[in-house]
């Protein structure tokens, strides 16, 4: 098993923006999350790199990029926004730490491998919040 350099959080959301976890008849438990979770981090560990010259600890506790990824039903990506568009004008260490993460997640992709693809409702639209502080602790 690979180990990741980063702290991942994955949320999963709905098209429709309704309150539950999925259109399926049964919605994606907190431990198929956590199991998605993992998977989604091994998949995707190879491809990052961690930007040179990020050594300026003062910013790494609030260094969490929040990636909003849309899926496309073979597992592709279709699209990813950088949520956080402020800070991203504005700090260059966020803006090359939130484009490594991004290229990351495009580089690796397609994801047909790790998800589950009779669910792709409940994986359409995917929120990850990288922190990058394990990596430079």
């Amino acid at each position: 098993m690979t180990k990741t350099p980063w702290a991942l959080t994955l949320s999963l959301l709905l098209t429709a923006c309704t309150q539950t976890f999925s259109h399926s008849s049964e919605a994606m438990d907190q431990h198929e999350l956590d199991k998605f979770t993992e998977r989604f981090n091994q998949h995707m560990a190879p491809c990052f790199a961690m930007p040179s010259g990020l050594t300026d600890m003062r910013n790494v506790p609030n260094m969490i990029v929040h990636l909003k990824v849309t899926m496309l039903p073979n597992g592709g990506v279709h699209d990813v926004k950088i949520t956080d568009t402020e800070r991203y004008k504005s700090d260059p260490a966020f803006r090359a730490t939130a484009n490594s993460f991004e290229r990351a997640v495009r580089l690796c992709s397609p994801y047909d491998k790790i998800l589950p693809m009779d669910r792709y409702l409940d994986w359409q639209i995917i929120e990850m919040d990288f922190d990058p502080s394990p990596i430079l602790h």
